[in-house]
């Protein structure tokens, strides 16, 4: 396929480009606030949950049996 019928070529790439660095950005916001919503979780409700580790997205909760 010519240059021609893929004027738009070099704006998807970018397009895609910032797609994907936004969508990092985003999910390390969304980690943040879902960390910090499970910690107040955790210090009013000790009795419930015992232990919250990690960061962004990947998160560990032990919830006490």
């Amino acid at each position: 396929m010519d240059e021609k019928h893929r004027p738009n070529h070099d704006l998807q790439c970018r397009d895609r480009r910032d797609f994907g660095a936004k969508l990092v950005e985003k999910i390390a916001q969304i980690g943040a606030i879902l960390h910090h919503g499970l910690a107040a979780l955790a210090a009013t409700h000790p009795i419930l949950i015992s232990n919250l580790r990690g960061k962004g997205t990947a998160i560990y909760i032990a919830f006490v049996p």
